[in-house]
């Protein structure tokens, strides 16, 4: 997992824990750079990530988005952009949530 993709996996937790819910968030883009260069990285004793593959991969994302344009290719935990909503066509019936639904057994 490069850099990028380890941001925004931290960021993804640390809004989905239990102690953030029910705040508001606004969407914000961040551009970090030159913090540190590219071959420190501070390893662990289990680190097995691949960090050559992972360099060419950010480079090559860099290289098309500098030809192309910022929103040619993304990392998927960005999305694509596009509303979307979940098919309901073999949703249950909401019992629990829609008196109109309740079952009723006459005996």
């Amino acid at each position: 997992m490069g850099i990028a993709q380890t941001i925004l996996l931290k960021l993804y937790l640390i809004v989905t824990e239990d102690i953030l819910r029910g705040y508001a968030f606004k969407r914000a883009g961040v551009i970090v750079a030159d913090l540190i260069p590219e071959n420190h990285v501070q390893h662990d004793l289990f680190d097995e990530k691949d960090r050559e593959k992972q360099w060419r991969l950010s480079h090559t994302i860099d290289e098309i988005t500098k030809k192309n344009g910022t929103d040619i290719i993304k990392i998927a935990a960005q999305g694509d952009g596009k509303a979307w909503a979940s098919k309901r066509e073999f949703t249950s019936r909401g019992f629990t949530t829609n008196l109109d639904e309740v079952i009723i057994i006459k005996i």
